[in-house]
């Protein structure tokens, strides 16, 4: 392992040696439970971080795609488990680019229900009547949580891959594929010194004894690769990685060797050749399964012979990782370790005649297999690594600092101020908050308005999505009112007034306001599609904003940057203080004074309309009268559809920023999540 890592950083006979094209073996890693897990995210990593390539050549991959040569599958019921111990999500720059994407993994919810609603569930499926040891009964009286694991129960987890088994095989049949098709990217191979060797596939699976999902389901998991393996590869040597319950005790000590003790017996019995443990997997596939699960079986512990035992097993999942990953970074290696297994093959095929009493036991005789092996790992460090890392991150540091502006002295010389973060978003983002005082004058002095009763600080951004290029939105709806008014006060007799102010109230409204049965563009549409130009406008101006700040030393680069991208973050996210949070809040304000308007002050005003129909009597006075309230009706109507609006363009700017965040993270990566 120093070895291939000094390979990365040093020039001269290491290069030279580096050169050399590297046979390795298409391999799928099978990751079973949390264990399984834990080690091939180590591997993900350690393929993600090696340099590859020979002299002149050499370079990193970007995504696991890009690495043909290995596939990879979690298979688990815990949906909580995504990182690697000892790791912090949030933290972890390369999270996104070492946790299994969707494509990689089988971990999902599972309906145990539909084998215990009743006594009689399980008679539909008695491919696991036979084998399951819970009545449906037992099965309601646990209660499991299938949300978090197995719990320990190994039972549950083989019931777990029976009822996912089309989606297992579908899985392992693509991968097995795709590393099939690996074969024709040789320019991507050669790129990074690799090539791959076309007579034999390998398929890994990882897992422990000591829970639930693993103990459950590592012998079903390898005769299913097997038997696939044979149909999609031809061949593939499928080996097992399993972890002793030496390293769990601190998980229910007592239940932990059970399983480890029960998983074993049933591991001893698969490996001679006993073919009762499956025969199938569900009621369609008649698989033809092997005599034996696994062609190689080792069995990992967390001490060793000695009884020296380590205090974190995550020790041993580094050990194994690195043993792992070693077949791809040295093919001498890797042919070094299969030979050895060749040889020793031998050996292992006849079962172990343990000794017994005669006296005791007389004829009797005690087999056992010997077809399991363990392995070690060591790393001889001569320091040299360390030095010559300590002296990258020495220059590494100085080159930021001289470029960037990073690794200063001074914490807080680089660091944005509140006044330049409050500059960047009035100036860039449209937030700038200014009073909002044009309130409605309300005729109905029992109006309250509880979220409205002063001023208050509203933002560029909402006057900017109630303006397209056609014109100020307001505006117009402001014209469509006093058109169809002056319509109905010329168009209409005066005992119609009221019946036609409702009629336009109602199609100004359907103009405006999109609901399920409108069929052209209204003005909500307008606000929708003003904020997608808006969207646009502000991530070129804030990216290149941003990127101009890097080269601007009189900000100080990288450091300023990064601080005022932090606190953009916060200023706009901030719980309760934010600027959503105030955006929100403005947005039921305007929801409110249009309640107030439309329920209010419109029906009074109508009403009043109304009642000038009475006074036919006295015509002059009676039409002076309709004329004043349809002037205020003429105000009020076009009121209650302007705050709907600004209702409507305030919670668009909280949705704007939403995807102006999403944005910002693709075209600006270190932004915060």
């Amino acid at each position: 392992m120093a070895e291939n890592l000094n390979l990365t950083i040093t020039g001269g006979a290491s290069e030279r040696k580096q050169d050399k094209i590297i046979e390795l073996r298409p391999t799928l890693f099978i990751g079973i439970g949390g264990t399984g897990m834990q080690v091939l995210m180590r591997v993900r990593r350690r393929i993600l971080n090696t340099v590859w390539g020979g002299a002149g050549k050499r370079k990193r991959i970007e995504g696991l795609a890009d690495f043909p040569i290995a596939q990879f599958i979690h298979f688990d019921l815990d949906n909580g488990a995504v990182i690697e111990s000892g790791e912090s999500q949030a933290k972890d720059l390369q999270f996104d680019q070492v946790k299994f994407t969707d494509d990689d993994k089988v971990v999902e919810s599972f309906d145990m229900d539909k084998y215990s609603r009743d006594e009689d569930s399980l008679e539909k499926y008695p491919h696991i009547k036979e084998w399951l040891p819970l009545t449906p009964q037992r099965i309601r009286e646990l209660r499991f949580d299938m949300s978090s694991g197995a719990g320990q129960i190994r039972a549950v987890s083989r019931l777990y891959f029976f009822d996912k088994y089309a989606k297992i095989r579908d899985k392992i049949r693509l991968k097995l594929k795709a590393l099939k098709a690996g074969l024709s990217h040789e320019r991507q191979l050669a790129e990074l010194g690799l090539r791959m060797e076309t007579n034999r596939f390998r398929i890994v699976i990882v897992g422990s004894v000591a829970g639930g999902t693993g103990s459950g389901s590592f012998l079903d998991m390898g005769l299913l690769a097997r038997w696939l393996a044979r149909s999609e590869v031809g061949a593939a040597d499928v080996e097992l990685m399993l972890f002793l319950p030496t390293g769990y005790t601190k998980a229910n000590k007592d239940r932990v060797e059970a399983n480890g003790y029960a998983a074993l017996m049933e591991l001893e019995s698969a490996m001679m050749g006993n073919k009762g443990y499956v025969g199938r997997w569900d009621m369609y596939d008649r698989p033809e399964l092997t005599r034996e699960p696994y062609s190689e079986v080792y069995l990992i512990d967390s001490g060793n012979l000695a009884q020296q035992h380590t205090k974190d097993v995550s020790d041993v999942y580094h050990m194994v990782a690195d043993s792992l990953f070693e077949d791809f970074a040295s093919a001498d290696f890797a042919r070094a370790k299969r030979s050895i297994a060749v040889n020793q093959a031998q050996h292992k095929n006849s079962p172990y005649n343990a000794p017994v009493p005669q006296d005791r036991f007389g004829d009797m005789r005690l087999y056992f297999s010997k077809r399991f092996s363990s392995f070690g790992m060591a790393v001889l460090d001569t320091r040299q690594e360390a030095a010559r890392d300590e002296r990258a991150h020495r220059w590494a540091g100085a080159m930021l600092q001289a470029f960037f502006g990073v690794g200063g002295t001074d914490a807080g010389a680089n660091r944005a101020t509140d006044t330049q973060r409050d500059h960047f978003l009035a100036a860039n983002m449209f937030l700038k908050g200014t009073p909002f005082s044009d309130f409605p004058e309300f005729s109905d002095r029992s109006i309250e308005l509880k979220r409205s009763s002063g001023d208050f600080i509203d933002f560029r951004l909402v006057d900017e999505l109630l303006e397209d290029r056609h014109g100020h939105l307001l505006a117009g709806v402001e014209n469509r009112v006093n058109t169809r008014i002056n319509d109905i006060r010329t168009g209409f007799d005066r005992s119609e007034w009221p019946a036609q102010v409702r009629d336009a109230m109602k199609h100004l409204e359907r103009d405006a306001v999109r609901d399920q049965d409108s069929t052209a563009d209204t003005t909500e549409d307008r606000i929708s599609k003003r904020r997608r130009e808006v969207l646009e406008d502000v991530k070129k101006v804030v990216r290149d904003q941003l990127y101009g700040y890097l080269d601007n030393k009189e900000f100080g680069g990288l450091e300023y940057v990064l601080s005022l991208v932090e606190q953009i973050k916060d200023r706009i996210e901030a719980p309760g203080s934010g600027l959503t949070a105030q955006i929100g809040a403005n947005a039921e304000r305007y929801r409110e004074i249009k309640e107030a308007v439309r329920s209010r002050e419109y029906e009074r005003l109508l009403n009043n309309l109304e009642q000038t129909r009475s006074t036919f009597g006295f015509l002059s006075n009676g039409e002076k009268q309709a004329g004043v309230v349809m002037d205020h009706l003429r105000t009020e109507m076009a009121n209650a559809l302007k705050f709907h609006l600004r209702a409507k363009a305030a919670r668009s700017g909280m949705a704007w920023w939403a995807n102006c965040k999403r944005a910002a993270k693709a075209c600006w990566p270190c932004w915060p999540n």
